[in-house]
């Protein structure tokens, strides 16, 4: 019988252990060996803490092994934004884009708490599908982010990548222009950190295999900051 430790090593997909499971049953009882289904069932649930077990441990090791110094450096370059009246922008790829734009939600909306407060001027450049398209259909997909920056981008503002490979090469192109602008990098991958990393001041490397794990981390880092100024109100003081 499958077991969810061997899904979670990758032995089988995930769907084969679902659909095997009518077929065991009525194998089963059918030749009224329904106490070998029932000891079978239980052996079954035990794989699946297995993986859950595995899956709970190595992501909560990667978020214990984020970085109190990137995390100090990226609060920084987001508090020094806000004082000199900066943008924020952030990008990413599929999953990531998610990640971007839930971001631009939560940022924007409560990291500031001060109504009388300007908040942070925070954009995502992967949040409007008709301009992504067409500038991929146009010109080419690695320039879908790099062109918008061309429009949208000023001397100093800071720009989040967000990419569980590191390599994509939209974000590559997007973080040399903004190098050209003088911009603030922060850098969110995985694996050992891509090609964006390089051009970080503040890179949070994620070392998984995993890209969902990846992504389960970024996500949490990118929660942590907007809870931080969340909860400091004190670091936005002159």
């Amino acid at each position: 019988f499958v077991n969810g430790l061997d899904i979670f090593q990758g032995k089988h997909h995930p769907s084969f252990f679902f659909q095997a499971e009518d077929g065991i049953r009525d194998f089963c009882l059918s030749r009224g060996l329904g106490d070998v289904y029932k000891r079978q069932g239980k052996e079954r649930m035990i794989g699946m803490k297995e993986y859950l077990d595995q899956y709970k441990k190595s992501l909560t090791d990667a978020i214990w092994a984020i970085e109190e110094p990137e995390f100090a450096k990226a609060v920084e370059i987001l508090r020094q934004a806000w004082f000199d009246d900066k943008q924020v922008f952030i990008m990413g790829n599929g999953g990531s884009a998610g990640t971007a734009n839930h971001f631009v939600c939560d940022f924007g909306k409560n990291a500031v708490q001060d109504p009388k407060k300007r908040r942070f001027r925070v954009l995502s450049v992967c949040d409007n599908i008709e301009k992504v398209t067409a500038l991929g259909n146009d010109f080419s997909f690695e320039d879908i982010f790099s062109f918008q920056l061309g429009n949208l981008m000023n001397d100093g503002d800071v720009l989040i990548a967000v990419s569980a490979s590191g390599n994509s090469p939209d974000l590559v192109r997007a973080c040399e222009f903004a190098a050209q602008k003088h911009a603030h990098i922060i850098t969110l991958s995985g694996f050992e950190g891509g090609k964006i990393k390089a051009f970080a001041e503040a890179a949070f490397v994620v070392r998984r295999e995993s890209y969902e794990q990846i992504e389960d981390v970024h996500l949490n880092i990118l929660h942590m900051l907007t809870y931080y100024f969340k909860t400091h109100p004190e670091c936005l003081e002159a």
